[in-house]
């Protein structure tokens, strides 16, 4: 009778610690993801959401690097699964390395989308129209740098020019022209380079040089030798950018 008694208190007790522990569970509020609706509503919520894209920016640099990298003959720590794949130019769909680019760079580019779409609408009087059209400019200028990076390496690419705002929603996106892609890209730095101001915010920050500096670049993919060298002639002619002497000052703020 004891033993059996032992084992009813302790099922007991488990029984409650585990209905206790799924109620807290469920009632945490998540700190790292919020609701679309609520995501941008202000001026204080599209500043966030704006450094969010850089951040997202950033993180997929990295798995995009790899992939011209590897594919450049690079060394790798070991001669087996994906990343010895793209060494030896063995490109495939379940890559994890190129599925983690891909995936990470149509996420910041859902969060330009999201930027693009909501910010024209607020109504925040701390939000004017020179931050307004900051906010838009920065956001067009990294989603047309982010589907540059795509058709880079693949081609023409979907092209989602609005924000996802259901998991469940159907995208049913047909692949776009690598014509079409750099005609979107195009656009965007059109629109970027009449919202964005000559000199950004500070020295990490979008701005209409950026746009000329990325334009060029794109140019040069597209082969218009003539307004690579147009754009890249407005921003050398018009800027007074100069090397930091020394190097190590630029850490120092």
């Amino acid at each position: 009778m004891k033993r059996i008694y032992i084992s009813v208190l302790t099922l007991s007790i488990l029984v409650a610690m585990t209905t206790v522990s799924c109620k807290k569970f469920l009632e945490v509020t998540p700190k790292h993801a919020i609701p679309d609706e609520t995501a941008v509503v202000d001026k204080k919520t599209a500043e966030q959401a704006l450094r969010g894209l850089y951040r997202s920016v950033g993180s997929y640099a990295q798995s995009y690097a790899n992939l011209s990298i590897l594919a450049g003959g690079d060394a790798t720590y070991n001669n087996v699964g994906d990343p010895h794949l793209i060494i030896s130019h063995d490109f495939r769909a379940d890559n994890s390395n190129i599925g983690s680019a891909w995936a990470s760079i149509y996420k910041a580019i859902n969060q330009a989308n999201l930027i693009i779409h909501k910010v024209p609408s607020l109504s925040d009087p701390l939000l004017t129209e020179p931050v307004k059209n900051q906010l838009l400019g920065e956001a067009l200028f990294f989603r047309a740098l982010a589907y540059f990076d795509l058709v880079r390496i693949w081609g023409g690419v979907p092209l989602k020019l609005t924000p996802t705002e259901n998991l469940n929603e159907p995208i049913g996106l047909q692949r776009s022209t690598a014509q079409q892609t750099y005609a979107q890209i195009t656009s965007d730095l059109n629109q970027a380079n009449s919202l964005l101001n000559a000199t950004g915010i500070n020295r990490i920050r979008a701005s209409k040089n950026a746009v000329l500096a990325l334009r060029s670049r794109i140019y040069l993919y597209e082969k218009n030798w003539e307004q690579a060298e147009l754009s890249a002639s407005a921003l050398i002619n018009n800027v007074d950018y100069q090397l930091i002497r020394p190097f190590t000052a630029w850490f120092k703020g």
